[in-house]
């Protein structure tokens, strides 16, 4: 699944961004994220007739990048944050950045809506990488590979 290492580094990236998705083999995926950094530079902007100023979020190379890929999966599912339920009360997960759910109602979703149990394909993992734009949910009976990446391997 990684080192503990690598998965301490993913959580604490204050800004975490997803910057690409592929399936680079017949139902595998891989997921691209990038760590923002607050900009020395100040933003002026008006909204709703007041000027707001502040430092933005951005990316470069000085940002840690980080590559999640499942080799085989059941489903993925991408959600604008914007349009995200807040409701996760019934749901029991562990980490922040990449959480590992036992219990959530996406997994029920899943368990429910397809021909999955136990014995096939096996046990079922839920997996969450919370972004500032998006929720990454991958659902799969293996844990996820985490690797550093470098900037280079990134495409913007």
């Amino acid at each position: 699944m990684g080192s503990l290492d690598l998965f301490a580094d993913l959580e604490t990236c204050r800004y975490l961004f997803l910057q690409e998705i592929g399936e680079p083999q017949t139902n595998t995926v891989r997921f691209l994220f990038q760590e923002g950094r607050v900009s020395e530079r100040t933003v002026r902007r008006k909204v709703g007739g007041t000027f707001l100023e502040g430092h933005p979020v951005e990316i470069d190379d000085t940002g840690r990048s980080f590559e999640i890929s499942w080799q085989s999966y059941v489903a993925f599912l991408v959600t604008n944050e914007s349009f995200a339920l807040g409701d996760e009360s019934a749901d029991i997960y562990e980490g922040r950045r990449l959480r590992q759910y036992s219990q959530s109602q996406f997994l029920q979703q899943i368990k429910e809506s397809n021909h999955l149990s136990d014995e096939y394909p096996g046990p079922l993992l839920h997996f969450r990488i919370v972004c500032e734009h998006h929720l990454v949910d991958v659902v799969s009976t293996q844990p996820p590979i985490l690797r550093r990446v470098t900037p280079s391997e990134v495409i913007n």
